[in-house]
């Protein structure tokens, strides 16, 4: 298994790779706005200007503020999203908020999916900094 960190934020634990994020929101939290404002100041502090894909875990029920996507959609070094569920509501929500995100965005069925597709996306965004800033060089 890959070396990860895990954080706490109010509304989810993340689970942080090298070149990845998997998030699992809390069951009956609601991603708003601000939500995406503290997960941008965290990928800035952890990633520095590094590019880095964001998988969610959809395995607790919560509600997602569509416009949310549009504010991360604006962060430089998140290059993708990938919703991981085999719940068709969830997919459902997925594929309305997709709509949102103007960047590569996924519905995946699993982790391995989901971990390959990140890889597969990170191809076509090389960093050029080498992550100067990645917290576990620090």
């Amino acid at each position: 298994m890959k070396k990860f960190r895990y954080f706490t934020l109010a509304h989810a634990e993340l689970f942080v790779f090298e070149n990845y994020i998997i998030q699992q929101v809390y069951e009956g939290a609601v991603v708003t706005v601000e939500s995406g404002i503290e997960f941008k100041k965290f990928l800035e502090g952890y990633y520095g200007n590094k590019k880095v894909v964001y998988l969610t875990n959809r395995v607790n029920k919560y509600a997602v503020e569509p416009v949310v996507y549009m504010e991360v959609a604006k962060i430089p070094q998140l290059v993708g999203i990938g919703i991981i569920s085999r719940d068709q509501s969830a997919t459902n929500n997925a594929k309305f908020e997709k709509q949102f995100y103007s960047k590569p965005f996924k519905i995946l069925k699993n982790m391995r999916e989901a971990i390959d597709w990140a890889d597969d996306i990170l191809q076509e965004f090389p960093n050029t900094d080498n992550g100067k800033n990645y917290a576990d060089s620090k």
